[in-house]
């Protein structure tokens, strides 16, 4: 599977960073068991380098003597490069992709699923496609990594509305898969948490193209449009979908998308995370307050929760409050080093501002 190999420098939206500066919010890999076969989660942002450490866990799990035969996914997509190398080595090593329940893959997640032996996503799932972009924009190379995705969504045999849907969908937005479109999609036996799965059969791995012929594009498409939810319901696909638009820049479309998100999936931190930062990029400085401070209440360890709330709070005026949020921030995130560089440049950055008086009474609280 070679023909992705120009996508190194291409992205999905979901590789796209959140946070008010920015930490990085990589993919996490978790190895356990499902129904008795040893298994890879992956959830989170597909980001550089990820790659690398999917493969490097897959490998010690086979050096072992116990070879993860499948891989579970959460994510809403990411680098598309990253998620190239993760699927040709499930490809490779004949691996299954299962999506469960309300857990959700679109963007680059996508070619991760389709390329398990078998594949099977629960009809409830959140899974949506698009076109490639890169850093944002529909360039000439993000075209043409697009085109190189339909051949691979030809090669694992995705049903052509689903390619086309692809295809004709404009990178920042996205096409949402029904559940008629995710039973055709599964294939093989996966275990489920329903212990049901696809009664189509594996088709036969085959070489792909490397590149395409020029007239595929010239080939008629039938009509592929996005899916959109009726107004004022969530499940998980609006909620992916509103995580998107986030990541995009459409940041009134994703408080539109994610506030009734906050009725059906009112213990949902991320939902809360994302609602904060698009009302926080709107400038909405209270109701960026309350989202973040309901996210930190659902998940207190989330520590860029509290660096985006500090953030919101100092441009609020409230220092003392802003720089008891920076402190929390320090201790939740793994990286100290990191973490403890960013505070001295919003002082540095930020001269005489509210935001950098909070840094640095943060700086002076945990004497750094």
């Amino acid at each position: 599977m070679n023909f992705l190999t120009r996508a190194a420098g291409v992205t999905f939206l979901g590789s796209l960073l959140l946070a008010l500066p920015g930490d990085a919010l990589a993919a996490k890999f978790r190895a356990g068991l499902k129904n008795g076969l040893s298994c890879i989660t992956i959830s989170g942002v597909i980001t550089p380098n990820d790659s690398r450490g999917f493969i490097a866990m897959a490998n010690r799990s086979r050096n072992a003597g116990q070879p993860a035969r499948l891989v579970l996914l959460n994510s809403t997509g990411g680098n598309l490069y990253e998620a190239y190398q993760i699927a040709k080595y499930i490809d490779q090593n004949r691996m299954d992709t299962l999506v469960e329940g309300s857990k959700i893959c679109g963007s680059a997640c996508f070619l991760i699923f389709i390329s398990g032996r078998n594949r099977h996503a629960d009809p409830g799932s959140g899974m949506f496609v698009h076109r490639v972009n890169e850093y944002n924009r529909d360039t000439d190379q993000a075209r043409s990594a697009t085109i190189d995705l339909n051949n691979a969504y030809r090669h694992y045999g995705v049903p052509d509305k689903i390619r086309l849907a692809m295809m004709d969908t404009p990178p920042n937005q996205a096409y949402q898969l029904t559940p008629a479109d995710i039973r055709q999609l599964n294939r093989g036996h996966v275990p489920s948490s329903h212990g049901t799965a696809s009664a189509r059969r594996p088709q036969a791995q085959q070489q792909p193209p490397v590149r395409p012929r020029p007239q595929a594009q010239a080939q008629p498409r039938q009509q592929a449009r996005r899916q959109d939810p009726p107004a004022g319901t969530c499940g998980p696909a609006e909620r992916g979908w509103g995580i998107q638009l986030v990541r995009g820049g459409n940041y009134q479309q994703a408080v539109e998308t994610l506030k009734p998100c906050t009725k059906t999936m009112a213990r949902d931190p991320d939902v809360f995370f994302n609602l904060g930062y698009a009302y926080a990029a709107l400038g909405d400085w209270e109701k960026a307050r309350k989202a973040l401070e309901r996210t930190v209440k659902l998940s207190p360890g989330k520590g860029i929760a509290w660096g985006n709330l500090a953030e919101v709070l100092a441009a609020q005026g409230e220092i003392e409050e802003a720089a008891d949020c920076y402190v929390s921030y320090w201790q939740h995130i793994r990286d100290k080093d990191a973490a403890t560089r960013k505070l001295f440049r919003i002082v540095k950055e930020n001269r005489n501002t509210p935001k950098a008086k909070a840094a640095a009474i943060a700086i002076d609280t945990l004497d750094l």
